[in-house]
């Protein structure tokens, strides 16, 4: 007899400790349900005037002054990134009319080839390649062209590239590139600027995700035509 009591309460506090069990779980590893919204602000158009960090050093240190134009989309930095472009050689450009002649598709943006058929039709002598390396970039910069670069960056991004900073130091793990980003998250600066230490972005200069296969330090160069 006292061994069907004691099994009897053996019972009842097993289920109590599950129901205890059961309950803190519910409590501490719910998650929340509701879908992340996030859209972007009306006013991301706003060009930033770029000016260089007054405390950053100056020797070592190629920059290209330019207007950054934000881009409006989630799918759209390669227009926007063309916009920066168009305003370093006095030029101005509609973002969304810019996306609707290139063909930008909304769930993967927009792809070299149609970034330098636009350029090409609308007044620039422009190139894609890939397996671009840093000497060109930066050769490009001493000419004042700032090159566009796509790369892994948010999965896929359209940047500008208007600065390097070598930090006057010979060492590449110092040296530091500089993009006028029309998605400037980076920091808590919206200046429009991106700063980036270069070693690091050589190894995330591809895109494995967008174009249908690998591609490899993807860059464009575009001059106006004489």
């Amino acid at each position: 007899m006292e061994n069907v009591t004691l099994i009897k309460k053996l019972r009842r506090f097993s289920l109590w400790f599950l129901f205890v069990i059961v309950l803190f779980s519910f409590f501490t590893c719910r998650k929340d349900s509701s879908p992340l919204k996030e859209s972007l602000s009306t006013d991301r158009s706003t060009f930033y005037v770029l000016d260089i960090k007054k405390d950053m050093p100056r020797n070592g240190l190629t920059f290209i002054h330019l207007d950054s134009y934000q881009q409006t989309t989630e799918y759209s930095c390669g227009p926007a990134s063309v916009i920066s472009l168009l305003n370093h050689y006095g030029r101005e450009g509609d973002e969304m009319r810019i996306a609707e002649e290139m063909g930008t598709s909304t769930t993967c943006g927009t792809t070299p080839e149609q970034m330098t058929t636009w350029l090409n039709n609308n007044g620039f002598e422009a190139s894609w390649n890939e397996f671009g390396d840093l000497d060109t970039l930066k050769n490009n910069l001493a000419k004042n062209i700032p090159t566009l670069i796509e790369w892994s960056d948010w999965g896929g991004h359209w940047v500008l590239v208007v600065g390097y900073d070598t930090r006057s130091t010979s060492s590449l793990s110092d040296d530091v590139i500089i993009f006028a980003d029309p998605y400037d998250h980076h920091d808590d600066s919206k200046d429009g600027l991106s700063w980036f230490n270069a070693e690091r972005f050589y190894y995330m200069w591809y895109d494995a995700l967008l174009f249908g296969r690998v591609m490899r330090r993807v860059y464009i160069k575009a001059e106006l035509k004489p």
